[in-house]
């Protein structure tokens, strides 16, 4: 009788003369249970399989709903004319901290995008949906980059994110003045309602960046940015460009 070569293959033996020693694989997705399968009867559950958040070890690594590193980036997740904007919402606040009222006009004016809701408030949020830099009559906006204006009777302009996950996450955040004539707003970072951060931005092109330290979070946590209209009093001149990218580890919220 002829030997046959033994080759490894995960924790399976293959005898290559086409015997296998390592049991059925009877949901057809390529692992067996020897070779850690932890549900042989669903092919979508197995090593190396993507981790949802359904309750359930989808990866056989004895873990459930994990979703290790995510990158929540603002500007990248932009989709203009949807708020909510997957876990972001847009929308303002008579006061800092308050839950916001989520702005309901869309309007594009090529290439800006710009949320506001004139019946309630003038204060808006808007995103620039080209990559090139654009020049208005009052400012300049970088490509694909997001902007918050206060409103008139001091209402803050607010971006809300939502946490999808039990975890932890860090801030990283900029802040611009982006009116020729002069930004003087009031800008404020709060988890949970709490502040953490709060700066102002004076002047056009003055710049503010905050990286947090670790921050715990729980699934329907949220970060808010508020921008008001600052010390001076008054809405004018008080575009401010927003960059925010939220850096989280968890587990999905149930």
């Amino acid at each position: 009788m002829k030997y046959g070569r033994l080759i490894a293959l995960g924790c399976c033996l293959i005898v290559s003369m086409g015997q296998e020693s390592c049991g059925e694989d009877a949901d057809g997705d390529g692992w067996t249970t020897t070779e850690g399968d932890c549900d042989d009867g669903d092919p979508a559950i197995h090593p190396g399989a993507s981790e949802v958040c359904d309750g359930v070890d989808n990866d056989c690594d004895n873990w459930i709903d994990e979703q290790g590193v995510t990158v929540y980036d603002l500007e990248a997740d932009m989709v203009p004319g949807e708020n909510p904007n997957g876990d972001w919402r847009f929308g303002w606040a008579a006061s800092i901290g308050a839950d916001p009222s989520l702005y309901t006009e869309f309007t594009e004016y090529d290439p800006l995008a710009i949320w506001g809701s004139s019946s309630e408030t003038n204060a808006t949020f808007g995103f620039n949906e080209s990559s090139e830099a654009y020049t208005s009559d009052c400012c300049s906006i970088d490509g694909n980059q997001t902007w918050a204006h206060p409103g008139t009777y001091g209402e803050y302009s607010v971006v809300r994110w939502t946490s999808p996950v039990t975890g932890t996450c860090t801030i990283a955040a900029r802040f611009e003045g982006l009116d020729w004539d002069g930004c003087s707003t009031d800008v404020h970072i709060l988890l949970d309602s709490e502040e953490i951060y709060s700066t102002e931005v004076t002047g056009y092109l003055s710049a503010f960046t905050y990286d947090s330290e670790e921050l715990t979070v729980q699934a329907g946590s949220t970060i808010d940015i508020d921008v008001g209209f600052g010390s001076n009093g008054n809405w004018y001149n008080d575009s401010t460009g927003i960059s925010l990218v939220l850096t989280c580890d968890g587990v999905c919220g149930n």
